[in-house]
Protein backbone atom coordinates (compact mmCIF):
# COMPACT_ATOMS: atom_id res chain seq x y z
CA UNK A 1 0.00 0.00 0.00
CA UNK A 2 1.17 3.22 -0.55
CA UNK A 3 0.20 6.76 0.59
CA UNK A 4 1.07 10.03 -1.04
CA UNK A 5 1.05 13.11 1.36
CA UNK A 6 2.16 15.73 -0.69
CA UNK A 7 -0.06 17.47 -4.12
CA UNK A 8 0.60 16.42 -7.55
CA UNK A 9 0.13 18.59 -10.56
CA UNK A 10 -2.09 17.57 -12.98
CA UNK A 11 -2.75 18.83 -16.38
CA UNK A 12 -6.00 21.00 -16.88
CA UNK A 13 -7.12 23.96 -15.08
CA UNK A 14 -9.91 21.85 -13.22
CA UNK A 15 -12.61 23.73 -15.06
CA UNK A 16 -15.84 22.00 -17.73
CA UNK A 17 -13.56 23.45 -20.36
CA UNK A 18 -10.33 22.14 -19.12
CA UNK A 19 -10.72 19.56 -16.48
CA UNK A 20 -8.06 17.98 -14.52
CA UNK A 21 -6.63 15.14 -16.52
CA UNK A 22 -5.89 12.36 -14.16
CA UNK A 23 -3.52 9.59 -15.49
CA UNK A 24 -2.39 7.61 -12.48
CA UNK A 25 -2.98 5.80 -9.13
CA UNK A 26 -0.74 8.40 -7.67
CA UNK A 27 -3.13 11.71 -8.97
CA UNK A 28 -6.12 9.88 -8.40
CA UNK A 29 -5.18 9.53 -4.41
CA UNK A 30 -3.85 12.81 -4.19
CA UNK A 31 -7.35 14.25 -5.70
CA UNK A 32 -9.41 12.10 -2.79
CA UNK A 33 -6.79 13.67 0.06
CA UNK A 34 -7.45 17.29 -1.10
CA UNK A 35 -4.18 17.56 -1.99
CA UNK A 36 -5.40 19.35 -5.30
CA UNK A 37 -6.41 23.22 -4.70
CA UNK A 38 -10.17 23.33 -4.55
CA UNK A 39 -10.69 19.31 -5.18
CA UNK A 40 -13.89 19.11 -3.88
CA UNK A 41 -14.94 21.22 -6.57
CA UNK A 42 -13.18 20.85 -9.66
CA UNK A 43 -13.69 18.86 -13.04
CA UNK A 44 -11.97 15.70 -13.83
CA UNK A 45 -10.98 13.12 -16.63
CA UNK A 46 -9.86 10.24 -16.29
CA UNK A 47 -7.46 8.96 -18.88
CA UNK A 48 -6.42 5.50 -17.90
CA UNK A 49 -7.62 2.83 -16.87
CA UNK A 50 -6.40 2.46 -13.02
CA UNK A 51 -5.78 -0.99 -10.73
CA UNK A 52 -5.82 0.50 -7.00
CA UNK A 53 -3.29 -1.38 -5.08
CA UNK A 54 -4.40 0.99 -1.91
CA UNK A 55 -6.29 -1.85 0.61
CA UNK A 56 -9.05 1.00 1.37
CA UNK A 57 -10.11 3.66 -0.37
CA UNK A 58 -11.41 7.02 1.02
CA UNK A 59 -13.77 8.31 -1.55
CA UNK A 60 -13.20 12.05 -3.09
CA UNK A 61 -15.01 14.68 -0.29
CA UNK A 62 -15.62 11.88 2.20
CA UNK A 63 -17.06 13.52 4.91
CA UNK A 64 -20.06 16.35 4.47
CA UNK A 65 -17.36 19.34 4.91
CA UNK A 66 -15.77 18.13 1.80
CA UNK A 67 -19.11 16.46 0.04
CA UNK A 68 -17.41 16.26 -3.88
CA UNK A 69 -19.51 18.57 -6.13
CA UNK A 70 -17.34 18.95 -9.00
CA UNK A 71 -17.48 16.71 -12.19
CA UNK A 72 -15.71 13.24 -12.55
CA UNK A 73 -15.85 12.16 -16.21
CA UNK A 74 -14.81 8.35 -16.46
CA UNK A 75 -14.46 9.11 -20.28
CA UNK A 76 -15.24 4.75 -20.98
CA UNK A 77 -11.79 3.90 -18.63
CA UNK A 78 -12.38 2.21 -15.27
CA UNK A 79 -11.42 2.07 -12.12
CA UNK A 80 -11.04 -1.67 -10.39
CA UNK A 81 -9.34 -2.53 -7.09
CA UNK A 82 -11.89 -0.27 -5.52
CA UNK A 83 -12.59 -1.26 -1.71
CA UNK A 84 -14.60 1.06 0.32
CA UNK A 85 -14.46 0.67 3.95
CA UNK A 86 -17.95 0.88 5.45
Amino acid sequence: MQFYSSAVTLKGAGTVDSPYLIYTEEELISVALGNVANSYMSCYLLKNDLELTADTWTPIGATDATAFQGIFDGDDNTISGLTIAS
